[in-house]
């Protein structure tokens, strides 16, 4: 019987991601320093140190730190690929106006505040990204960058009436025609 589970389609940039991190964990003098700091106690600063000297992604569900944690590369079956691209979609209103428990509480000033309700998704691109992988990018993930500005356009609308709505009853109390 077949499976019904439908394979990801990949973008560009997954595919150069899951080719660079191949490369690079056959290149005996990565491994070798790699190595080196796993053995050692103390190893946060230095494994920072290590992920940007080779431009890896060094956070929560990035590939690396999956490597570091399970032993094993992402291959192109990898069920959630997101972590794998050098281009991502970030909802950054989202992220800074409503921190998950434990995060520090952003106030941001009130210029941010409204830079970040009007434009709250954005696109993050790698240096190591090119136009086509930019393009190829967005044009797969469409679907889910549009769903997300609908999100906020609703909320938007929603907050432009109530502010219609305030400054009208405003104008009846200051009787400004």
């Amino acid at each position: 019987m077949k499976s019904t589970t439908k394979k990801p389609i990949l973008t560009q940039g997954q595919r150069k991601t899951i080719q660079k991190l191949r490369e690079l964990f056959e290149n005996e003098v990565f491994i070798k320093e790699l190595t080196s700091i796993l053995s050692k106690p103390k190893k946060s600063k230095l494994l920072f140190s290590f992920a940007q000297k080779y431009g890896l992604e060094l956070e929560f569900g990035s590939p690396f730190l999956d490597y570091l944690t399970e032993n094993k590369l992402p291959n192109e079956n990898t069920p959630d690929p997101y972590f794998l691209d050098i281009c991502k979609i970030i909802d950054e209103a989202e992220e800074l106006l409503n921190p998950e428990d434990g995060h520090p509480i952003y106030k941001p000033l009130p210029d941010k505040k409204l830079q970040l309700e009007l434009y709250p998704i954005h696109i993050a691109i790698s240096p190591r990204a090119t136009k086509r992988d930019v393009l190829d990018f967005i044009n797969k993930k469409w679907d889910y960058i549009r769903y997300s500005l609908d999100m906020y356009g609703e909320l938007l609308r929603t907050n432009m009436k109530k502010n219609e709505k305030s400054i009208g009853q405003n104008k009846e109390k200051l009787k400004i025609k």
